[in-house]
């Protein structure tokens, strides 16, 4: 972790911003390349008379309903963001109330919605909420920077572990950085690619 440090500069952590806005941008980049989720994420703003970087509205997702589609977006996707923009234009103090929560009951919140998987509501905890003490587990390149980083100091399973076996192992290795886990997953992604990563 020391090299790790010492090899980012004054690079950081950030966090995304408006929880609304970013739970939309998961949405849209699931499964396709940062590439094409920046490209519909452009088309969408654009049919939304927006600027990509600017706050997303609820109301303007709803407004526009299925005609969200024209943005490139696949049907489940733009029921997904409809599903969203409606929860939260009816709890307005959503937002607010999710930065209160524990990080499992935020979990529980998100994953009940259509389109939210454990590892976006986990994203969120890092990117949005700027919670310190998340690991995730299911993150592949996560697994696969600490196994080629710890490789001498994993315990040792059989050649060919399963996944199942491999976050269980991780997960366990990641008590060493607890309360900081965040921080820790943050640094494990940089060993991989030199480029901050944000969700």
């Amino acid at each position: 972790m020391r090299q790790i440090v010492a090899s980012i500069g004054d690079s950081q952590l950030r966090s995304r911003g408006e929880p609304f806005t970013c739970l939309a941008r998961s949405i849209v980049g699931q499964q396709i390349s940062v590439k094409a989720a920046d490209a519909v994420w452009f088309r969408l703003c654009g049919l939304l008379g927006q600027q990509p970087d600017q706050r997303l509205q609820p109301s303007r997702l709803i407004d526009a309903g299925v005609n969200i589609r024209e943005a490139g977006l696949s049907a489940k996707k733009s029921d997904y963001l409809l599903d969203l923009a409606n929860w939260f234009a009816g709890d307005p103090a959503l937002s607010d109330r999710l930065a209160t929560l524990s990080n499992e009951h935020v979990i529980e919140l998100l994953t009940d919605r259509p389109g939210i998987g454990p590892w976006t509501a986990q994203m969120f905890l890092i990117f949005t909420l700027m919670r310190p003490d998340v690991f995730p587990a299911d993150d592949l390149g996560v697994l696969k920077a600490i196994e080629t980083l710890y490789v001498g100091e994993l315990p040792m399973l059989q050649s060919n572990p399963t996944l199942a076996q491999r976050k269980k192992r991780a997960l366990a290795f990641s008590e060493r950085w607890a309360p900081h886990r965040t921080v820790a997953t943050w640094l494990l992604w940089r060993s991989l690619d030199p480029v901050p990563v944000e969700y």
